[in-house]
């Protein structure tokens, strides 16, 4: 494959069982792999599965250390990859904890087969507990202003928890946040790009952290329903 071809990868259709659970996925949510981390040597698809209850997985692979010729040090890129899931995962906690992520039900990893990106490598997955809701950039021009003003106060919320324990998004998007209009609860889904942080002001809707999501001002909070 050529250039970016090379990541693109369909997993519908497979099974993998870890631990005691065999997972079946069903949707691939992105088909072309995203590298991610430092040097880049590894990058993730996310996946809705099938098992005892619907799951998401973030499935990541070491790719072929040949490919980036920069990195100079390849196992400890590797170790920084790995570092990054298992941190990830803890940060999935905090935010479960508060009632606003998806719960973890495992995080492992293994050697690559014959058909991945690097044989060679290890694959690393993480298990997560689908939420209930809607992806907000789909449905933002429809929310009513109360749905807006509460997305924003629970968003609120769930950054400064993250700011309390040193973490922050470096990028965001709105298809990070699930919005749940029957009990109307947020959720924050997707912790790919979390960074270290010491957060010294309080975490506020106006704060920066919070506009980068591009969310309603104060002047269009309300909408016509």
């Amino acid at each position: 494959m050529a250039g970016n071809e090379r990541w693109a990868y369909n997993w519908e259709g497979r099974e993998f069982t870890l631990g005691t659970e065999k997972y079946t996925v069903k949707t691939q949510l992105n088909r072309m792999g995203r590298r991610c981390a430092g040097p880049k040597t590894w990058f993730d698809i996310g996946a809705l599965c099938e098992s005892k209850c619907q799951v998401m997985f973030k499935t990541r692979c070491d790719l072929d250390p040949k490919d980036f010729p920069l990195v100079e040090d390849v196992k400890e890129t590797q170790e920084i990859g790995e570092n990054h899931i298992l941190y990830e995962a803890s940060l999935y906690k905090v935010i479960d904890g508060i009632g606003h992520g998806p719960k973890v039900l495992l995080v492992t990893k293994r050697n690559q087969t014959e058909w991945m990106p690097y044989p060679d490598g290890q694959i690393f997955f993480t298990a997560l507990k689908c939420v209930p809701g809607e992806d907000v950039s789909r449905i933002r021009n429809s929310l009513t202003s109360y749905d807006r003003r509460m997305i924003r106060f629970q968003l609120t919320k769930i950054l400064e928890t993250m700011a309390d324990n040193n973490r922050v998004l470096r990028t965001v998007d709105l298809s990070f946040l699930r919005w749940d209009r029957r009990t109307g609860i947020l959720y924050l889904v997707d912790l790919t790009h979390w960074a270290y942080q010491i957060v010294q002001d309080e975490i506020t809707e106006k704060s920066p952290f919070e506009l980068e999501f591009g969310l309603w001002s104060d002047e269009n909070l309300e909408s016509p329903s």
